[in-house]
């Protein structure tokens, strides 16, 4: 098949629809839909370790972490993820199996 090309569309759908093959969007709008390969950015880090609304609505971490059918992959900051009570267990779980990915020290510099 050709390689995907640039898609200067108006929305998501309208790009996975042109070839796009990626289609971005927020926990919002996922409500409902599946997708073979999910990841989702929970990059909100700071010196509290406080997490966003988003994780602390069970609704919506609910819709976020259920859309994957095969591959779920979260990217965030452990230090503060594990304080979200919402996430806790789950990445205590993550963590056990060995599935967690840590950066370098220095990979942002």
């Amino acid at each position: 098949p050709p390689p995907a090309k640039a898609a200067s569309s108006s929305s998501p759908a309208e790009a996975m629809a042109a070839g796009g093959g990626v289609m971005v969007e927020t926990v919002d709008k996922f409500q409902g839909l599946d997708k073979d390969c999910i990841l989702i950015s929970l990059v909100r880090s700071n010196l509290t370790a406080e997490v966003g609304r988003l994780l602390r609505d069970w609704r919506r971490v609910n819709v976020a972490v259920t859309r994957a059918k095969k591959k779920l992959i979260l990217v965030g900051s452990f230090r503060t993820l594990r304080n979200a009570h919402l996430l806790g267990s789950c990445l205590e779980l993550i963590k056990a199996r060995g599935w967690v990915v840590s950066l370098p020290n220095n990979a942002l510099r």
